[in-house]
């Protein structure tokens, strides 16, 4: 289930979101579920390096879908 809190666009709000993949890894043992948080992570650091404008006109969808993706992986971990 997705995150209640509303998905923010700027440039430290999705570098957390890369953050927070990278402590996830760290209690993850599912091979493909690191990968995939692998993968998140190198899309918040790339949605990161944009205009916070850019990513919230061309990739809202897709943000809230990748940020829905992340937190069903990281809540798999701990169950």
């Amino acid at each position: 289930m997705a995150s209640r809190r509303p998905i923010r666009f700027s440039k430290a709000d999705l570098l957390e979101k890369a953050a927070a993949c990278d402590r996830a890894l760290s209690a993850v043992t599912n091979p493909e579920h690191r990968e995939a948080l692998r993968h998140l992570q190198k899309l918040w650091k790339a949605l990161a390096a944009e205009r916070p404008a850019v990513v919230r006109a061309h990739f809202a969808d897709e943000v809230l879908l990748l940020n829905q993706l992340q937190t069903e992986i990281s809540s798999a971990a701990l169950h």
